[in-house]
């Protein structure tokens, strides 16, 4: 089964491993999984009971039903901040597609049914919510869940557009509504933000000067405590906080889009931060990162990275830490560098594992120490653990763990992958595991031509029918050790991508993608990618987007490598 979940009207489908979960459930896991059960049951108003005129309005069912469901199940999770916790699952996924190359509006153009499954991502399941929590403060809440009630009353069991909904909304506030959505809803892209001498001015990157009308904090950096509102109807407003580095711009996490780096409150102030400011931050530092920001270098900013690992107890920001370090230490780092940051990763992963508190934390630094383990002191520890040979206290690894496990083994541990993956497969008790494991361990093989022979096959679309096996398989031949191998099978996975997108689930063409590249960032990757869709104009539009989408990480991978010589 591909999804989570799927709305059918009179039988509500679930995939297995989203609703039984592993032993020891972080709260974020529960509320991930209650926000599931709230999202599909949601559909049956949103969707079903009111249903899209067309496809190029599918995206409204999933924003209203993720909308709803936070407002449905978030009061039964009191310990979970939830304002960091949207901000952690919206808003990095919604700036992954909307800084890219093929960034593409929430509403978008469909003439052809068989293309509707294009539509969906991040933009649509991730932006669209922040879209909708700007517009309920541009309303106010009254105004927004009247609006709502009155569209749901006069359209029921019919169809209905967004439009629709936005005249109705346009009837309760003197606010140009109308113009408000064409920006949010109707364009691709963000933001950006500055300084000049009178305030914050706000940039459209693509020249064309429009504007997003949002609302944001801000505190002044001897003051976090204190936050002011900062309403941007045009493209500059003043900020009494004060300018530069001596204001934290986006304080509480609403604003979208791409905010100046303030490495100061990082290094100066991040014990002083509340966690909502902590997670705000991290996320905009990082996407200066990713911008190429001369105050936000890589190598600097992971050092930064292990000092807030280090202490933070919070796990949803302790996941943004770890999440933005691998990347960094996978993508961003020459080979000197990483193997120069390998040992210190590794000791404080392994020490924070050893002395966290509950099984939760324990688990989420294994995961990182298993993804960034480089020497042969960390690859042995992994080793002991999968052999049972080591026991950590507070660490239970199901059988799903050992099997991952034991794949990344095979790739960090080459000269003992046969046996590796020999004994994995004869310890594999669950059938639909050992289905899984024996489709994909050609992937894991340490011989070349066992895998070049398992990509080739993959040209059958027979081959391709258990696509979240096929991803798994797909992750393991373009993992960060082997780009060199790997980069051969950049091409023709391209080449596929139309016979996929007309072959596959709706989710397919964009994960291929995605897997085939993210981890790439050498410039005769980029060039195969630059060449196969300048040699290709009349592309499909919408696939063309998914690959630039896709390698968005090695375009800026390559260049900040390229820049600093490497």
């Amino acid at each position: 089964f591909q999804y989570g979940g799927m709305e059918h009207v009179g039988a509500i489908q679930y995939r297995a491993n989203s609703l039984f979960l592993d032993e020891n459930p972080s709260d974020t896991q529960l509320l991930g999984r209650a926000n599931l059960i709230a999202h599909e049951s949601a559909h049956m108003w949103f969707g079903n009971l009111v249903t899209m005129d067309w496809f190029n309005d599918v995206w409204t069912k999933e924003v209203y039903a993720n909308f709803m469901a936070a407002k449905i199940v978030n009061p039964s999770f009191p310990n979970v901040d939830h304002d960091l916790n949207f901000l952690s699952r919206s808003y990095p996924a919604a700036y992954s597609v909307d800084r890219t190359e093929g960034a593409n509006p929430i509403r978008q153009n469909l003439p052809n049914l068989n293309e509707a499954g294009t539509l969906y991502g991040a933009i649509i399941y991730n932006k669209a919510p922040i879209m909708m929590q700007q517009l309920e403060l541009l309303l106010g809440a009254d105004a927004f869940q009247g609006g709502i009630r009155e569209y749901m009353q006069t359209f029921a069991g019919g169809n209905a557009t967004w439009p629709d909904l936005i005249n109705i909304f346009d009837k309760r506030t003197d606010t140009d509504v109308k113009a408000w959505s064409e920006v949010w809803v109707n364009t691709p892209g963000r933001p950006e933000f500055d300084f000049d001498g009178s305030g914050l001015l706000m940039r459209d990157p693509a020249g064309h000067s429009r504007v997003w009308p949002q609302v944001f904090g801000a505190s002044a950096r001897n003051n976090l405590t204190n936050k002011e509102t900062v309403s941007l109807e045009g493209a500059s407003a003043p900020v009494s906080a004060g300018q530069g580095e001596d204001v934290f711009l986006n304080a509480d996490g609403l604003g979208y889009g791409l905010f100046p780096a303030n490495v100061t409150l990082l290094r100066e102030h991040y014990s002083e931060l509340n966690d909502l400011q902590k997670g705000s931050l991290l996320i905009m530092l990082y996407e200066q990162l990713l911008e190429a920001h001369e105050d936000v270098r890589p190598a600097n900013h992971l050092r930064d990275l292990m000092r807030v690992i280090e202490i933070e107890d919070n796990q949803i920001i302790l996941n943004l830490a770890l999440g933005h370090m691998q990347r960094i230490f996978w993508s961003f780092l020459d080979a000197d560098e990483r193997l120069g940051a390998a040992q210190q990763l590794e000791a404080l992963l392994w020490t924070k594992m050893a002395e966290a508190q509950n099984a939760s934390f324990t688990k989420t630094f294994y995961r990182a120490y298993q993804n960034i383990a480089l020497t042969d002191a960390a690859i042995n520890r992994l080793y002991a653990l999968w052999s049972e040979k080591l026991y950590i206290e507070k660490l239970r690894l199901s059988e799903t763990d050992l099997i991952a496990l034991a794949g990344t083994l095979a790739i960090k541990a080459p000269d003992r992958a046969e046996n590796i993956i020999s004994e994995q497969e004869r310890n594999i008790k669950n059938p639909d595991q050992k289905r899984r494991f024996a489709f994909t361990k050609p992937a894991l093989s340490s011989d070349a031509t066992v895998r070049d022979a398992f990509f080739n096959s993959l040209k059958d679309s027979q081959n391709r029918e258990v696509e979240s096996w096929v991803l798994g398989a797909i992750g393991y031949l373009h993992h960060p050790l082997r780009v060199g191998a790997s980069e051969k099978y950049i091409l023709p996975s391209l080449e596929l991508l139309e016979e996929i997108q007309r072959t596959g689930d709706i989710f397919f063409p964009a994960r291929w993608t995605a897997v085939t590249m993210s981890n790439h960032r050498s410039a005769a990757a980029v060039k195969t990618v630059r060449e196969f869709l300048g040699n290709r104009p009349d592309y499909n539009y919408q696939l063309k987007l998914k690959i630039l989408q896709s390698a968005d990480m090695m375009f800026r991978a390559q260049k900040v490598l390229e820049a600093n010589g490497g």
